[in-house]
């Protein structure tokens, strides 16, 4: 799980910061699950805003409809879900999922954030397992 965190918080901060220079702020959706992680998910958006840049403000949704209308209203969002809500925005073309791996069982994502001029293929091969 931690390296997976570290991948996500690196790859969140690098394909955001190229395409949402412009974006004062951008919501990073929990699933309404997280409320009980209120905690992990404020962590999470605070490691992805100091590394990256940009402010990043968590947001836990109350039902997966909220997340779903959020990414149908156009404005810059990135969200932390399951397979089966990421799946869901892809069909509607709502949006892409940045990385995709698939453990079997189901499919997670996850983005790579590292400090400007990093080179994240050094970062990956230098992670532990």
């Amino acid at each position: 799980m931690n390296r997976f965190f570290h991948i996500f918080t690196l790859l969140a901060a690098t394909l955001i910061s190229s395409t949402v220079l412009a974006v004062e702020s951008i919501d990073l959706w929990f699933a309404p699950e997280w409320k009980a992680r209120a905690a992990d998910a404020k962590t999470i958006t605070e490691t992805l805003s100091s590394k990256s840049g940009l402010q990043i403000r968590p947001r836990i949704a109350n039902s997966y409809p909220q997340i779903l209308d959020q990414f149908s209203s156009g404005a810059p969002a990135l969200v932390y879900v399951g397979s089966f809500v990421q799946a869901v925005i892809r069909a509607r073309n709502l949006g892409v999922g940045l990385v995709q791996a698939a453990n079997g069982k189901e499919y997670y994502s996850g983005v790579l954030v590292y400090p400007k001029g990093g080179d994240p293929s050094t970062i990956l091969r230098s992670s532990p397992e």
